[in-house]
């Protein structure tokens, strides 16, 4: 088997998904999926099929040390993670196992997620504008971040199998005195607590509720809200300072009963040890195709589990890049949960041929040879921006 062309999606669905697919000359194919709002230029894939094309897809690790010299300059290694998950997925079908036992094997047979549920609706990119439009021109609060909208949408998510959810609460809101400044009003901290109250009173006290904060805060502030969030019993509050300024998150950290999730935003293994290393966070969160792709997403893992800290991967990807990061979260020991954002895509299964991929709140690890799912081109075509392949 030997690698004769790479070939890359346009931006497809409401996250812009890009998507990388590896031909051989046998007939397989390898997929893989690049972070979310991603591009890909045709020079990119001109110059990754000058270092792939002709090659055997197992050399995993050999192919992708020179491209990540490539494009470690251009600050694109998400196409380069899409490649290894294609790889990685050529590799396991050519020897007749899953990817998770290139990864040493599963520890769990179902993978489950955690529902990224926005508000009182399922996040959308016109939905935001319109409420910050509310707020900021019309000094007027959306329903949809009301507490009765919050414990609604959290009753009916709960309903659907969850077990895990996560919700937003640095909405759009006409009480903040500037939107510039990382203070917190009164009356924001106050409507923050109602509708967590709110969420907590509708899903009981049994199902894991995470609380993203989306970086709005400083950390005093931060500190703040997790003082007065603290009788809920959050499994998380996320990001509630600046990423990558690790000494202002550590400081949060240690201060904060309730545990600090942070890590979406990270590239690499690199960034994830200084935040490892000053006990910066509880909890990390690596985007797979955005951080490490699926081996150094085990990497990380196993350097986070030398700290006692677990990880809840970031997640908002199409059914092949969840479907990786299923693979990963399976050969992880100290893997919590995996978010899932798309619940607001009605089309996202049919991506994929082949019965649904979630029930009751989880994803059944796959048991065929490589990623183990049949994608479904003529449905990713239909939401994609013009024709499909670049």
């Amino acid at each position: 088997m030997k690698i004769v062309d790479v070939r890359a999606t346009r931006p497809i669905g409401p996250f812009e998904w890009t998507l990388v697919r590896l031909e051989t000359d046998d007939g397989a194919i390898g997929y893989g999926e690049m972070p979310i709002f991603s591009r890909v230029h045709s020079d990119d894939l001109t110059q990754v099929r000058e270092l792939l094309v002709g090659r055997r897809p197992h050399d995993v690790e050999p192919l992708l040390a020179p491209l990540m010299v490539a494009f470690a300059h251009a600050r694109n290694p998400g196409l380069v993670h899409a490649v290894e998950i294609a790889l990685l997925d050529l590799a396991g079908q050519a020897m007749g196992v899953p990817v998770y036992v290139l990864l040493g094997g599963k520890y769990r047979d179902r993978i489950r997620l955690n529902a990224d549920s926005h508000g009182g609706a399922d996040w959308s990119p016109a939905l935001i504008r319109e409420n910050r439009h509310l707020a900021q021109e019309e000094k007027r609060l959306a329903e949809i971040y009301r507490p009765d909208a919050y414990a609604r949408h959290a009753a009916e998510v709960v309903a659907a199998g969850y077990d895990a959810v996560k919700f937003d609460v640095d909405f759009p809101t006409p009480n903040k005195k500037d939107r510039d400044d990382r203070s917190i009003a009164p009356a924001e901290l106050r409507a923050i607590v109602e509708v967590v109250a709110a969420i907590r009173g509708a899903i009981g006290p049994d199902v894991d509720l995470a609380i993203d904060l989306h970086a709005a805060y400083n950390v005093a502030d931060a500190l703040r809200v997790a003082y007065e969030l603290e009788p809920f019993r959050l499994t998380w509050l996320e990001d509630p300072v600046p990423p990558g300024n690790h000494e202002a998150m550590a400081k949060v950290t240690a201060k904060s009963r309730i545990p600090i999730c942070t890590g979406e935003s990270l590239v690499g293994r690199e960034a994830f040890r200084d935040l490892l290393t000053r006990q910066a966070a509880d909890i990390i969160q690596p985007d797979t195709p955005r951080a490490s792709g699926m081996r150094d997403l085990k990497k990380i893992a196993d350097l986070a589990d030398l700290y006692a800290v677990s990880i809840a991967p970031h997640n908002m990807t199409s059914p092949i890049g969840t479907i990786a990061a299923v693979h990963a979260g399976a050969a992880i020991p100290n893997f919590l949960a995996l978010e899932f954002h798309c619940r607001g895509i009605a089309w996202w299964q049919d991506c994929v041929a082949g019965p649904p991929l979630i029930e009751r709140g989880s994803i059944a690890v796959p048991e065929r040879p490589g990623l183990g799912i049949a994608v479904d081109e003529a449905s990713l075509a239909a939401h994609a921006v013009g024709d499909l392949w670049l």
